[in-house]
């Protein structure tokens, strides 16, 4: 996207930036397949490029940051994110933050697995800072 000279920042009529389009397109895919494990890897890409200008933060009309975009996407890719400085407690529009969505499409087991997770990737962070 970038070398063709498409701005990360740009967006389309609906409010989403090309980051958002990648979640998007990666949620459509039924199941994990290698072209789904492409996008996340895509985005990750977009986010490390210091030129690129994405940002983990950054929202689309309805409020969403690309965290709450990935809210059913594997832990693996949503810890990536978090490395990256998403925030599970920045909130949307609607008020919904990354934990709550996760807490009710969770069983309580995987959500305190995914707590235990994000406090785990939370102090690596730290120790690095």
């Amino acid at each position: 996207l970038l070398s063709h000279g498409i701005a990360s920042e740009r967006r389309d009529y609906k409010g989403n930036h090309a980051l958002h389009k990648l979640a998007g397109y990666g949620r459509r895919l039924t199941y994990v397949s290698k072209e789904r494990k492409q996008k996340f890897e895509d985005i990750l890409m977009l986010l490390s490029n210091e030129n690129s200008g994405c940002s983990v933060d950054i929202t689309n009309n309805d409020g969403n940051t690309l965290l709450m975009k990935m809210a059913s996407k594997p832990f693996d890719f949503i810890e990536h994110l978090i490395e990256k400085g998403a925030s599970i407690f920045q909130e949307n529009r609607q008020g919904v933050c990354f934990a709550t969505s996760a807490k009710s499409k969770l069983s309580e087991r995987d959500f305190e697995t995914f707590t235990q997770n994000y406090l785990q990737v939370l102090s690596k962070s730290a120790k690095s800072a």
